[in-house]
């Protein structure tokens, strides 16, 4: 019988060192490919398993789902910007050094957004002084600084009532006397929002 030799390759390893003539089995296709699997499977081996179980009960989640109230986003029912809106109003004004009287108003307001608008206003009061006899006042100087709180409720897509209180804030003379003065104007009334849909 013949003996089957291993076949050999030039160069040998022996004890780190490499020598020539040194007998070495070479690799055949199966060592190779036995040698491939186990360098692919060992890192998976070697990981830790990776648990894929839940930390609540499906129909514990099915049961919290059904009973969770979603916010998204919703559509708004009113929306203001891009409209125009026109009020008119009436009520009272109580000013410092004339008597209290009527008030009539017309606003007109474009929205720029909903958080956002610029109004242009017109008001007319007939107003008396206590001390003289005065139907016509001129006696405001300067401008008119003008803040305040108001209300809408709304009742359609394009109606809306409407509550103002204004505090107006003037320099006034009066007798010859000059005095910073906190006109106040409160309003009631109503606003149309054109076009009539949002």
């Amino acid at each position: 019988m013949n003996a089957i030799k291993p076949k050999t390759s030039r160069f040998a390893w022996s004890g780190g060192i490499a020598r020539r003539g040194d007998a070495v089995p070479r690799c055949d296709t199966a060592h190779a490919l036995w040698l491939a699997l186990v360098l692919c499977i060992a890192p998976a081996a070697l990981q830790p398993a990776v648990t894929r179980a839940q930390c609540i009960d499906e129909a514990i989640r099915d049961e919290l789902n059904a009973r969770r109230k979603y916010r998204g986003v919703q559509k708004r029912l009113f929306q203001k910007a891009g409209r125009h809106e026109i009020s008119a109003m009436g009520g009272l004004y109580a000013a410092d050094l004339l008597s209290s009287s009527y008030l009539l108003q017309g606003a007109y307001t474009f929205h720029f957004v909903e958080e956002l608008g610029l109004e242009a206003s017109f008001a007319y009061t007939r107003a008396r002084s206590e001390l003289v006899d005065v139907t016509d006042n001129q006696t405001a100087e300067g401008l008119t600084l003008s803040g305040g709180l108001g209300f809408k409720f709304l009742f359609s897509q394009w109606f809306a009532l409407r509550m103002d209180v204004r505090d107006q804030m003037l320099s006034q003379e009066l007798l010859g006397v000059s005095n910073v003065v906190h006109n106040l104007a409160a309003t009631l009334g109503f606003s149309v929002f054109v076009p009539f849909e949002s």
